[in-house]
């Protein structure tokens, strides 16, 4: 009888018959080879419970039971394996956690792209075992936690940023991606005018301008 240690169900059984006292003859390579391609653990001691057994010199009839294990294999990013039933394991072996840093740049700021991104991205990663025969798989725990750095927002003269630093963001697998926005906003700016008469050498008026960094007066 060939069961299943696992699931602890008959696989199946096979009638052997023969003379009293004669030894067994049991063709366990092509059931060992049948067994394998559906995804049972096989070594060379699997089959030993029948290698050695011989007929009752009395005629009795005899059971002997074969237990199998279910072969069970180590996926990785790096070692891709196809289970039964084909599904994308590998697709569930990397979780990638991303911080956004979009800067909103004012378009009088002729030298600078506006809506300028940084991405700060962090791959976690996890292995999986799969049950050839049931072809499931469980997951291992995703990989450590890790942390975003800390960024310095780049300030503009003439400008003025709503944030001036991004702080470090501890994230781990679970973590949801997340979008910063850094807006800049352009200082006033006064401009004092004089009106300077050359001939007397005399100031015969004053007046000051407001206005914004890089616009027009």
């Amino acid at each position: 009888i060939l069961i299943d240690k696992s699931l602890h169900r008959e696989l199946a059984t096979k009638e052997v018959k023969g003379e009293s006292d004669a030894k067994l003859e049991f063709k366990w390579k092509s059931n060992a080879n049948a067994l394998r391609k559906i995804g049972y653990y096989i070594d060379d001691h699997s089959f030993d419970a029948v290698k050695d057994v011989y007929y009752d010199p009395k005629q009795n009839d005899q059971t002997v039971k074969l237990y199998f294990e279910h072969e069970q294999k180590k996926i990785t990013l790096n070692s891709p394996i196809s289970p039964k039933d084909d599904s994308d394991y590998t697709s569930r072996l990397e979780h990638t956690v991303t911080r956004t840093i979009q800067y909103h740049l004012p378009k009088t700021l002729t030298n600078f792209p506006d809506n300028t991104n940084i991405d700060q991205s962090i791959q976690f990663t996890r292995e999986a075992m799969i049950d050839m025969v049931l072809g499931k798989a469980k997951f291992s725990e995703w990989s450590d936690e890790q942390e975003l750095p800390k960024i310095d927002v780049p300030q503009i003269k003439g400008f003025t940023s709503n944030i001036k630093t991004i702080p470090a963001k501890k994230v781990n697998a679970h973590s949801s991606d997340s979008h910063v926005d850094v807006q800049y906003t352009a200082k006033t700016q006064t401009i004092k005018l004089v009106v300077y008469d050359k001939t007397d050498d005399k100031i015969i008026g004053t007046r000051e301008l407001t206005g914004k960094t890089n616009e027009p007066i």
